[in-house]
């Protein structure tokens, strides 16, 4: 069954503080949907792509057989398609952790992995999750007692 994945990730500013949202579908059923903060001085491009990375965790309980990932981040989606380099180091070592996480889910049965650059307006949930994962850490940051 297909799976699908919006991921988007941020920082305020940038460099700043962190997150990243995703939400995950099978079919057309949300089966989850979580947010995460990332801590202090993540640039936009990591955040995108730990949001990537999350969700690919995220999906691997439910052994996808085809999986499409949407993102509205035009580099992560180029670079995990293999069609830009990856020159910055700190995004090679989360490229590769993503490229990683894609095999484990070949290794659980995935046969096929479709990478989608999709404007920022469809990715709306996945950014609200990633947002309000970086505003309750603002508004909380020594951690929610």
């Amino acid at each position: 069954m297909l799976h699908t994945i919006y991921a988007d990730g941020g920082a305020r500013p940038n460099p700043g503080r962190g997150g990243c949202g995703v939400v995950v579908l099978r079919g057309e059923e949300v089966i989850e949907s979580a947010g995460k903060y990332l801590g202090e001085q993540v640039t936009n491009n990591a955040a995108e792509y730990r949001g990537l990375i999350f969700g690919l965790s995220l999906v691997l309980k439910y052994r996808p057989s085809t999986l499409r990932v949407r993102m509205d981040s035009k580099l992560v989606i180029q670079q995990m398609l293999g069609k830009w380099r990856v020159n910055h180091v700190p995004l090679q070592k989360l490229n590769a952790a993503a490229n990683s996480l894609v095999q484990s889910l070949v290794d659980l049965g995935l046969q096929a992995v479709y990478f989608e650059h999709i404007p920022r307006e469809l990715n709306g949930a996945a950014d609200k999750l990633a947002t309000r994962a970086i505003l309750k850490k603002m508004e909380h940051p020594g951690g929610l007692k």
